[in-house]
């Protein structure tokens, strides 16, 4: 690269980049540092590139997290206008609804475990009493367990 004085031509700074110079002076008014004489130090040209594809490089990071914000808000959006649509329909039930309706298919789906002791007793009349009682016991602390889930 021909140098003159401690510089490089603007000619020289195009060739060693690939670019016309018209590109070089337009990277002068963007900021390429240049020498008073309209040199240019190859070191302080490549360092103002690099520095200006970083802020590119940031600004694009920037842009696409606003547009991904935009889509994730969208999306919130389209989901949210889905769920009206199926309530509209009657596609899709409220939360008082829906525990009404699993507490009443728990309740008759256990309703046999009530007289479990009942029937034990009446097909093993042997066993003691204390066996049907300790099965009565067993029956009654699954349902408290079961009435604590439901809260």
């Amino acid at each position: 690269m021909p140098k003159h004085g401690g510089g490089v031509s603007r000619n020289a700074i195009a060739t060693h980049y690939g670019v016309n110079g018209g590109s070089v002076s337009a990277w002068v008014k963007a900021g390429c540092p240049q020498l008073p004489n309209g040199l240019f130090v190859l070191a302080d040209v490549e360092k103002w590139l690099r520095d200006r594809d970083e802020k590119k490089a940031a600004r694009a990071s920037l842009k696409d997290q606003k547009l991904q914000a935009e889509i994730d808000r969208i999306q919130r959006d389209i989901q949210k206008r889905d769920l009206e649509l199926q309530r509209d329909r009657g596609e899709v039930h409220g939360k008082a609804e829906c525990v009404r309706s699993l507490t009443t298919l728990l309740s008759e789906s256990l309703q046999p475990l009530l007289s479990l002791h009942t029937r034990i007793k009446a097909k093993f009349p042997e066993q003691p009493q204390a066996v049907i009682d300790g099965i009565a016991a067993e029956v009654d602390a699954t349902f408290q367990q079961i009435r604590e889930g439901l809260k």
